[in-house]
């Protein structure tokens, strides 16, 4: 499943919802978004991305709405 973030300060993120998960209980979230289960490894043959890596877009939008003073949401 895919979480989108969107603002009006920036364009909209999505990401799979487990990295989603993972960000937002890092930020202090419940978590409640999404329960899925992550997967590990490189199961199906596929390259693993780090998790840094995958929160920059966000943490981009994250500085975007601080400066502009709106808010975020994420929606399934």
């Amino acid at each position: 499943m895919l979480i989108t973030f969107s603002c009006s300060a920036y364009a909209d993120i999505t990401m799979f919802d487990d990295v989603a998960d993972h960000l937002l209980r890092l930020m202090g979230h419940s978590g409640t978004v999404c329960l899925r289960q992550k997967k590990t490894g490189d199961e199906d043959g596929e390259p693993v991305v780090s998790l840094p890596h995958c929160a920059l877009p966000l943490i981009d939008l994250l500085k975007a709405v601080a400066k502009m003073k709106c808010n975020v949401r994420w929606d399934k």
